[in-house]
């Protein structure tokens, strides 16, 4: 060996507090995980809730309809990559579409429900709430 033994034990006792290191971070990371599933169940709970009052003929005037209708018109037009722009358009470019867009994508307490997701340049539904809005869409838009 090329090392004498007090080098080992010095080896040695850094290989533990890096073993005891690594172990701490993957608890915590394991917590982080779960407080971000507890949080995305809780967003998909609120959206599904929401989308239940959103559907009715009385709330359809509301910003949050009127964006995710157009959203839905686009898609059922055949058009497969949709924009913000595209979205803002089609509702006609009014001056309370971007505060209300925005708060349909992210997932935050005081929010419309995160529904969308977004690239940076196309928009999609948020994967975890998809079948939720296709039953927005039929009661909505009265399909199958």
């Amino acid at each position: 060996m090329l090392v004498d033994d007090s080098d080992r034990k010095e080896i040695h006792s850094k290989l533990v507090k890096c073993l005891i290191l690594v172990d701490k971070i993957k608890s915590n990371t394991n917590q982080q995980e779960t407080f971000v599933e507890r949080e995305s169940s809780a967003e998909i709970a609120k959206v599904v809730r929401r989308l239940k009052m959103w559907s009715k003929p009385e709330r359809q005037s509301q910003y949050n309809s009127q964006i995710l209708n157009a959203y839905i018109e686009l898609k059922r037009s055949g058009l497969e990559k949709i924009t913000e722009e595209d979205i803002h358009s089609h509702i006609g470019n009014n001056s309370w579409f971007a505060s209300n867009f925005i708060q349909m994508k992210v997932a935050a307490d005081r929010n419309h429900g995160k529904i969308f997701d977004s690239d940076g340049r196309y928009v999609t539904i948020w994967e975890p709430v998809k079948s939720a809005v296709h039953e927005y869409e039929r009661v909505v838009f009265q399909s199958e």
